[in-house]
């Protein structure tokens, strides 16, 4: 993929459906149930789908077994880091909560899918599959359990306690079927039909869409202006310590260059959406997780992403 065609992929697959969900909350044409439908269909068509044809194809290697642990160290690292900070940054723990929310989660399973797939392919999207195996544990476990976390100390009265049972299966984990399906085909040597490589790259392309609509509909401009200077120390999180980390934790696990680089572009996501819609979700500040997702994906997209797309071509 030449370098005219990633901007153009990126652009119609990024910006675009963004401005199209912005463009219809602000006329009214979408409603909120509307938008959540999108999503559910994405994780239920989609991504089952994607996931079981780029795992009949990987090439399945023991040392790859990390990365799912890597995943979720991914995670841990700068949330770590957000719950010191946030007791300095901020009194409010509906704030301190929306802090260390925008910090944990970051949009690897858009914004990093498409840079990887942009560099490497049907190859490259296999490998963060695996690297993503934890995020959604990690995110209805720990994420919701911290979310929680604020809100009690906000509230300052008992909540019902959630069954974990419903934190670990949910229908959302649905496309780890497809990934087991695939592995086990590919385990078992069944040849993938030539028409499933043509396929996926409008695969990719669709679910982007039905994922990054519902960011553009979940963005109110006039509430970010208070707090994206609060948010500033998240650039040098993100895409500085972050990184720094999971180099340090690559280096002893001598994986191959692809699975190498592939877990160090992943480390440079910016702020996910996750983050806005689970501070909705557990009455947090919603305004600091909306700013953190503007400010980390426009300076993704201006400096990060640049700087990785010529690193690495």
């Amino acid at each position: 993929m030449n370098l005219s065609t990633t901007v153009l992929f990126f652009f119609t697959d990024l910006i675009c459906p963004m401005i199209v969900g912005y463009g219809l909350r602000r006329r009214d044409l979408f409603n909120a149930e509307a938008v959540d439908r999108l999503i559910v269909f994405s994780i239920l068509a989609f991504e089952p789908i994607l996931g079981f044809l780029s795992f009949w194809r990987l090439h399945l290697d023991v040392r790859l077994a990390w990365l799912p642990i890597l995943g979720a160290v991914m995670n841990v690292t700068p949330s770590i880091l957000a719950f010191v900070r946030a007791r300095y940054k901020y009194r409010d723990p509906l704030a301190q909560g929306g802090y260390v929310l925008a910090t944990m989660l970051s949009n690897r399973g858009v914004v990093g899918t498409l840079t990887v797939f942009a560099i490497y392919g049907e190859i490259g999207y296999a490998v963060v599959t695996l690297l993503l195996l934890s995020s959604a544990p990690f995110l209805y476990s720990v994420g919701y359990a911290v979310a929680e976390r604020f809100q009690r100390q906000h509230d300052r009265c008992r909540l019902p306690e959630r069954a974990h049972r419903t934190r670990f299966f949910t229908w959302k984990q649905l496309p780890l079927l497809g990934l087991a399906l695939g592995a086990v085909l590919n385990l078992g040597g069944v040849p993938r039909p030539a028409v499933a490589g043509e396929l996926f790259p409008y695969l990719v392309h669709g679910s982007a869409w039905l994922s990054v609509v519902p960011v553009g509909y979940a963005l109110e401009f006039t509430k970010i202006r208070a707090y994206w200077r609060q948010s500033l120390d998240l650039l040098w999180i993100k895409f500085i310590l972050t990184p720094i980390v999971t180099y340090l934790l690559l280096m002893p696990l001598h994986l191959d260059h692809i699975a190498f680089n592939v877990a160090l572009i992943l480390a440079f996501a910016p702020t996910a959406i996750n983050a806005v819609v689970t501070a909705r979700l557990f009455r947090l500040n919603i305004h600091i997780t909306t700013t953190a997702f503007v400010l980390t994906t426009v300076a993704y997209l201006g400096i990060v992403l640049p700087c990785l797309l010529w690193w690495y071509r």
